[in-house]
């Protein structure tokens, strides 16, 4: 299923895969304001800047896309990456393989990008799994995630993941003239 989610968003959308480590980057996140969540840690990490590992990895995708502002007017990103969200009973780490997308444009605004990312999401699910997604507005408070323009995602029933735009402090701090 992977293969062909990333087969869909590369020669359907164009857009450009990324890949990245499972820890957050403390720096890089402080310089978009974005606060670290509380999660696992690295005991005796040899580098500060990494001894948590990430929840979400809509942070780290921020991160890169304030890096590559300067290549194009307008591109879209993806990962499927390993997030962490604490530890099971038996001492291991509960992981799993998330889907994150962002779309950035010096030319569309907000609300464009908002419904051009739905419709992709639509039509992953439609070529995927042959149902319709539907949405429900969510009240996440990540430092990262708009405080009203965020919904969850279900599919069949099944609370999927979320999708939303960056708090404005953040969006301003990866470029002020982009949505």
């Amino acid at each position: 299923m992977e293969e062909k989610i990333k087969d869909i968003l590369v020669k359907r959308f164009s857009l450009h895969e990324l890949h990245s480590y499972v820890w957050a980057y403390y720096d890089e996140y402080k310089d978009l304001g974005i606060e670290i969540e509380d999660n696992i840690r690295l005991v005796n990490a040899t580098n500060p800047n990494i001894e948590t590992i990430r929840k979400s990895i809509v942070p780290t995708q921020l991160c890169q896309v304030k890096q590559n502002t300067s290549y194009a007017p307008s591109f879209g990103v993806f990962e499927i990456g390993r997030v962490v969200n604490g530890l099971k009973e038996d001492g291991l780490c509960k992981e799993q393989k998330k889907l994150a997308i962002t779309l950035y444009s010096k030319t569309k605004d907000t609300e464009a990008l908002y419904f051009e990312l739905r419709d992709i999401l639509a039509v992953l699910a439609d070529d995927i799994k042959h149902l319709p997604l539907t949405f429900e507005k969510s009240d996440n408070a990540a430092s990262w995630k708009h405080p009203k323009n965020l919904n969850k995602i279900f599919l069949g029933g099944r609370e999927l993941g979320e999708m939303g735009i960056a708090n404005a402090v953040v969006a301003k701090k990866i470029d002020k003239k982009a949505s």
